[in-house]
C-alpha cells in the first residue's frame, strides 16, 4: 500500500461532493411483475406477500400478468386487458 497525503474522505470532498444532487422528495417505488396461472379453485398465489387472490371463474387455468407495488393493490391482466 502507498501512503497518501490525503484521506479518501478529503479526496471525495475535494473532487466529487460538489457534483452530488439532492435526494428525491418522493419515495422510490419498487414494482414487480409476475406471470401466474389461475388454479382450478379460482385463486392465484402471490409468493411475495404470501397471499391468495381470487379471480373470475372464466380465467381458470389462464396465465395472468400481475403487477403492483408495496403501496397499491395488485393488478391482473389477461391479454393486455385489466381484470376487475
Amino acid at each position: 500500500m502507498h501512503q497518501k497525503e490525503y484521506s479518501r474522505e478529503e479526496k471525495f470532498i475535494a473532487d466529487e461532493k460538489h457534483s452530488l444532487q439532492g435526494l428525491p422528495t418522493e419515495a422510490f417505488e419498487l414494482k414487480y411483475y409476475r406471470d401466474l396461472k389461475v388454479a382450478k379453485n379460482n385463486y392465484i398465489y402471490l409468493g411475495m406477500d404470501k397471499h391468495y387472490y381470487s379471480d373470475p371463474y372464466a380465467y381458470v387455468e389462464a396465465l395472468l400478468l400481475t403487477h403492483g407495488n408495496q403501496f397499491e393493490p395488485i393488478h391482473l391482466l389477461f391479454r393486455k386487458s385489466e381484470i376487475h
